[in-house]
């Protein structure tokens, strides 16, 4: 970490909240856009998960909090403006997202080598699920069955988590070549 002097505290810290509100647009964007597109498997809810590619640049760039922070705020915002902020989605979203990014924080810092960033996405995303079965268990079905799902949610954290590793991999490196 490159230690701060005064003179370049100001500026360090404006760039920091510049890129915060950089990635929380795009990962609100990709947030509300995803879902406009049908699933595409048939599990009520099951959807890619692209916008927490921004949420591991957020993490890598600007720190654990940050990205765990956008996470909440992607949810919240996002929710909001896709019109179902008051919605069981929206509450599920939440608890996943915060989940996630909190297992993402944890796999980055004590997994990460010998886990790469597709790992860590694929325990993201099986987080997620888990975490959002859990909560609709709990907060709105009740009825053991709910857990049949389970392995299909298993195995759907599995393949997003995939995907979106590898894109968010080819992202980093495209973007390493890019800054030089």
């Amino acid at each position: 970490m490159t230690p701060y002097t005064r003179s370049t505290l100001p500026k360090a810290w404006l760039l920091a909240r510049i890129l915060f509100a950089a990635l929380l647009a795009l990962g609100i964007v990709v947030y509300v856009l995803e879902g406009f597109f049908p699933p595409l498997v048939p599990v009520p809810g099951a959807k890619l998960g692209l916008s927490n590619i921004v949420v591991l640049f957020a993490m890598l760039f600007l720190g654990y909090g940050s990205g765990i922070l956008l996470a909440i705020a992607r949810s919240i915002l996002g929710s909001f403006l896709a019109g179902t902020l008051f919605s069981p989605g929206a509450l599920l979203s939440l608890a996943g997202g915060l989940v996630s990014a909190l297992v993402v924080a944890f796999s980055l810092k004590r997994l990460r080598p010998p886990l790469g960033l597709v790992g860590v996405s694929i325990l993201g995303a099986i987080a997620h699920n888990v975490t959002q079965l859990v909560v609709a268990y709990f907060l709105f079905v009740q009825v053991a069955g709910l857990f049949y799902y389970l392995p299909f949610m298993l195995i759907l954290g599995l393949i997003s988590g995939l995907i979106t590793g590898l894109i968010a991999v080819y992202l980093f490196e495209r973007l390493g070549r890019e800054l030089g």
